[in-house]
């Protein structure tokens, strides 16, 4: 008689880490899909961030010219006198 087929202990070894570690593999693809999807959400909110802090120095830039014009209007209201109040 011959003798029976034996498989390597490595190549077995192999296999069952391959077989034990098969279940996992779903669930590290949904994590996977989970980071993304958390990494897109926090890539929008630093855009709107930036957008934010953009509109801010846009204002910071303008207010010496509102600064401006406000003290040129309370010159005008202060050289022009006040309507009669309505009753």
């Amino acid at each position: 008689m011959s003798e029976p087929h034996r498989i390597p202990v490595p190549v077995a070894l192999v296999a069952l880490l391959a077989c034990a570690l098969a279940p996992i593999g779903p669930y590290l693809t949904m994590l996977a899909g989970h980071d993304d999807a958390r990494i897109r959400a926090l890539d929008e909110k630093i855009r709107n961030s930036d957008y934010r802090v953009e509109m801010g120095r846009a204002a910071e830039r303008k207010l010496p010219q509102f600064r401006e014009e406000v003290r040129r209007l309370h010159e005008e209201m202060s050289k022009e006198p006040c309507p009669p109040a309505a009753h």
